[in-house]
């Protein structure tokens, strides 16, 4: 994915959707000390980090990824949040375990989630919690959508592209039974569904479908120029035009798309 500043402004927008989601929460995890020490991996533009830094004024919190986005974390001055370039998918090297890890919108970064999940197992402290998160926009799309769309074509080339990849950009690693297989208990899931668009009647949704909406129309290329690029030999030129072709029937309002979130949060033992 981009780092540049409108991939910060859709992250910014889906960072939105899950405090709305939560009631206000940044967290769907326990928190029980007002000094936690909290890891965010895959921080992107840092939102939910500095969020959490305020929240939580006398707690530890690092936040890391695999790039700098322009103009977040790195001016950013707060005494209790620190920002470090590094990949998960390699052995973590933290000395002092947390009290919670964090991954959210990081579903098709790691072709093994299992390693993740022991390793965030290691670096826990007793009773500590690991929260994952994500999004599948395309969840309800390949149900409810004509097979002849330029929509439809767009997931399951998609889809396709990252099966073929091995690195899985759907809700499949939130499954609690890998959780329980590194050792996690207390497995606690909550799943939503939000609209994308215009078309809810209430205000509230119609409020969340229009956000929704920008990020994924945003989105669009940013999550397939690669994927199809690289996997298929997709010209740039093939994969934008799709793109436009989709962005138009979305903006048609023809379908009532919705995206599908799920949270899992579990707890190491405490002994």
């Amino acid at each position: 994915m981009p780092n540049d500043e409108a991939e910060r402004t859709r992250l910014n927008i889906v960072h939105q959707i899950y405090l709305i989601l939560l009631n206000g929460h940044l967290t769907a995890a326990p928190i029980v000390t007002n000094a936690p020490r909290i890891l965010d991996i895959g921080t992107g533009p840092g939102d939910w980090a500095i969020e959490m830094s305020h929240a939580y004024p006398h707690g530890t919190i690092i936040a890391s990824d695999i790039g700098v986005f322009d103009n977040a974390l790195g001016h950013v001055d707060l005494p209790n949040l620190s920002f470090y370039l590094d990949d998960a998918r390699d052995e973590w090297a933290y000395n002092i375990p947390f009290d919670l890890i964090h991954l959210r919108g990081l579903s098709g970064a790691f072709p093994d989630w299992s390693f993740i999940y022991q390793q965030a197992f290691e670096h826990l402290a007793p009773g500590g919690y690991l929260e994952v998160a994500d999004t599948d926009f395309a969840a309800e799309t390949m149900t409810t959508i004509p097979q002849n769309s330029y929509l439809r074509l767009f997931a399951s080339a998609l889809r396709s592209a990252d099966y073929s990849a091995g690195y899985l950009r759907d809700l499949s690693h939130l499954q609690p039974a890998l959780f329980r297989a590194q050792g996690f208990i207390d497995i606690d899931v909550r799943e939503y569904t939000f609209p994308i668009g215009l078309w809810p009647e209430s205000p509230h949704d119609r409020t969340v479908g229009k956000m929704g909406l920008i990020a994924l129309l945003e989105g669009l290329e940013s999550y397939s120029l690669r994927a199809l690029t690289t996997t298929y030999g997709w010209l740039a030129e093939e994969v934008r035009e799709l793109c436009d072709q989709v962005r138009a029937e979305i903006l048609e309002g023809v379908y009532r798309i919705s995206a599908r979130v799920k949270i899992v949060t579990g707890r190491k033992p405490l002994t």
